[in-house]
């Protein structure tokens, strides 16, 4: 990662207390289009059933196995690729994990709006991912927004600061709004760095995109 453009100590220290790292519109379009193309999205859909089935089975990024060495889980002329080495990107990655980090997974989110869906979909309850890994290392969630996430399409939401208060998983999913809370309202190429014990989850999307 030579053309990557470390953090300051302040943004380090910023992100050991809040827990999070947000770089807004740093993917440029053209990366965000060839995302979309990569992953088979379509404007126009049936149903979402049919979206994700056919997104699942003929998408072009790769099934990367647990453990892999971050700079080789991806080819090299796909827009993940080419994302993870932005140089801020590459940056922000160096400086939270190492130059030499792997992958635990990766997973494509879809949220449907409800002209889409048989009811409409509550949102996401709020939930902590680390406790659902036993193992005692540090991980980062890096949040990748292609298209622009406008207020009714129900963003992700989290709370900074709250890496630092275990819990187990779901036991705080009764909460559906804390106060300090975030939500992803953002530009198209946002990247959102995450502490893997952050407080998050996905809202409900009401309007008539998807996200």
């Amino acid at each position: 990662m030579s053309n990557a453009e470390l953090l300051k100590t302040t943004d380090m220290a910023r992100f050991a207390a809040q827990g999070y790292l947000r770089l807004d519109g740093v993917v440029p379009e053209s990366l965000n289009e060839q995302f979309l193309r990569d992953i088979g999205h379509e404007d126009e859909i049936g149903s979402a059933l049919e979206h994700y089935q056919r997104i699942m089975s003929r998408s072009a990024i790769p099934i990367v196995p647990a453990g892999t060495s971050l700079n080789d889980a991806y080819p090299n002329d796909s827009a993940l690729a080419k994302i993870l080495a932005l140089p801020r990107v590459a940056g922000a990655i160096e400086s939270l994990v190492g130059g030499d980090c792997v992958v635990d997974h990766h997973f494509l989110h879809i949220t449907f709006p409800p002209r889409l869906l048989e009811k409409p979909a509550p949102s996401q309850h709020t939930h902590q991912d680390s406790t659902i890994d036993p193992r005692r290392a540090f991980d980062v969630q890096i949040m990748y927004f292609p298209h622009e996430v406008t207020e009714d399409m129900g963003g992700t939401r989290f709370v900074p600061g709250t890496h630092l208060r275990i819990v187990s998983e779901a036991a705080i999913s009764r909460y559906q709004n804390i106060r300090g809370q975030q939500r992803m309202v953002c530009p198209a190429g946002t990247l959102l760095f995450v502490h893997h014990g952050i407080w998050h989850g996905g809202g409900a999307n009401r309007s008539d995109q998807m996200r």
